[in-house]
């Protein structure tokens, strides 16, 4: 189970964070068996104020 940074994510231009396109979350699932996965982007909120989200929530097993 987790969670992946969208590119299209406010903090996309952070340099010590990765941010994934939809294709490049999914190749990371390969040869995994996917439970769920599920994109969502929207204005969210952090502790710096509100904030533009972009992210992919996974839950993978090994098969």
């Amino acid at each position: 189970m987790g969670q992946l940074f969208g590119e299209r994510d406010q903090w996309a231009t952070a340099p010590d964070l990765t941010f994934h396109s939809r294709s490049a979350a999914q190749a990371l699932c390969a040869g995994l068996h996917i439970e769920h996965f599920e994109e969502s982007e929207g204005l969210g909120k952090s502790l710096r104020g509100p904030k533009h989200n972009h992210r992919f929530d996974l839950i993978l097993r090994k098969p």
